[in-house]
């Protein structure tokens, strides 16, 4: 007899005891429904706070800057930072040169480096309507760029394009995101004296809407080309720009251990180097604790459904003890009757995923309404749960290697037993 007509005989043996096959499948069930749905869980948190990063920073990149030398960095008794014209005064950041873009640009692993310019922008107005405060961040030159609802992200030499935040829209009086693609925004800069308060000149500047950036806890700056962010940045500062750090690109091929070898280097160089995993490892430190959890209730589910799957099955070799003789008698081995026994077991499993992995599916759209009006409430977005299939798959082949290992007792049982005992068994 071959595999698949041992996978047949099991499975069709199942329907001799619907009632307890029933109840068997339903405990699978149960655990399947609860694993898929933490995972659904925790893969749609997992990707809500990625795209709330990605508003921020985007994966295969990096900020750098300078560390801090103590040596330079003179205090006073009291930890008063002396002033030193290479730092910044709000933030005691070194500044940055040309020099310190080459080093980064020299490190392994790492494909493109640009120095971080500020620019503190008066204010950004769309026609002759209300002004409203602004900021300005840089879209430099990268393979990932974030999620938008609305338009195409713009070439990074593009000076005239820019990326709006959706919380923008309808404040500068656009009906919708898509509305705002191709109409020009205003916005306003002044160049700051040395005295308090005194303007020296101040000019504006207009962009093109070529996006609306996805809807986020906290709306970010409004995104410009990099090059356009250093004329402003240059304008603003008369000309003497100073970089409080690097955006830098790194090799999406690199492992982990060469990534931990890159930052080691510039470490090494005196520089401070975090990553897009970094910036999300804490989160999902914190996702990946909450999913253990929650799976350890699914595992006791699944634990109790295996002690149901050795229940049924040694109920089954029981009453058909005779027709094991039989068979026996007949000429078949004793791995031909393990196989069936245990095919019996793997289709427990593999029906009582599918249920649950497909139950799971099916109720998640009324589970996303009910999280989305409730527990997260207020939070941007049309869903929170997702099915991975990898995900999804993953867990019903759970479900049969549990299946299997529950059926391996009932099954060695059943192959042992004497065909002439088995016979005469009452």
């Amino acid at each position: 007899m071959k595999l698949l007509e041992y996978a047949k005989t099991g499975s069709s043996n199942l329907a001799r005891s619907k009632s307890r096959t029933f109840l068997t499948v339903t405990a699978i069930l149960v655990g399947t429904f609860t694993l898929a749905m933490v995972t659904a869980l925790s893969q749609g948190v997992r990707h809500y706070i990625d795209a709330q990063i990605q508003a921020y920073g985007q994966p295969n990149t990096m900020s750098v800057q300078l560390k801090a030398n103590t040596k330079d960095e003179r205090r006073s008794a009291n930890n008063v930072l002396e002033y030193d014209p290479t730092h910044s005064a709000a933030t005691g950041t070194v500044y940055m040169t040309d020099a310190d873009v080459a080093a980064v640009k020299k490190a392994a692993g790492v494909t493109g480096a640009y120095p971080v310019y500020k620019v503190n922008p008066d204010y950004i107005q769309a026609g002759s309507g209300k002004k409203y405060v602004v900021q300005l961040q840089a879209n430099y030159p990268t393979a990932n760029n974030p999620e938008v609802t609305a338009g195409k992200y713009p070439d990074p030499a593009d000076k005239t394009a820019i990326v709006l935040p959706y919380a923008y829209i309808q404040t500068l009086g656009f009906a919708s995101a898509a509305d705002a693609l191709g109409k020009t925004v205003t916005v306003g800069l002044s160049q700051a004296g040395d005295k308090p308060g005194q303007v020296l000149r101040s000019e504006t500047v207009q962009f093109k809407v070529a996006a609306v950036a996805s809807d986020t806890l906290h709306a970010p700056g409004a995104t410009i080309s990099y090059l356009e962010q250093a004329d402003l940045a240059s304008y603003q500062t008369a000309g003497k720009l100073k970089a409080e750090g690097l955006f830098a690109t790194t090799d999406p091929n690199q492992t982990s251990a060469q990534t931990a070898s890159m930052k080691s280097a510039l470490d090494a160089g005196g520089y401070s180097a975090q990553t897009f995993a970094d910036e999300t490892a804490h989160f999902n430190t914190v996702i990946n604790m909450v999913q253990l959890g929650l799976s350890a209730f699914a595992g006791v589910a699944l634990l109790a459904a295996a002690l149901g799957i050795i229940n049924t099955l040694l109920m089954a070799v029981l009453e058909r003890t005779q027709e094991v003789g039989l068979l026996k008698a007949l000429g078949m081995r004793p791995r031909g009757i393990f196989a069936i026994f245990l095919s019996e077991a793997v289709s427990i499993g593999f029906w009582g995923g599918v249920a649950g992995v497909g139950l799971a599916i099916a109720i998640g759209p009324l589970i996303d309404r009910i999280l989305l009006k409730s527990v997260f409430k207020g939070f941007p977005g049309t869903h929170i749960l997702l099915y991975p299939a990898t995900d999804m798959i993953f867990i019903i082949a759970g479900a049969m290697a549990l299946g299997l290992l529950a059926g391996t007792l009932p099954a060695l049982r059943a192959a042992r037993l004497d065909p002439i005992t088995a016979l005469r068994h009452d």
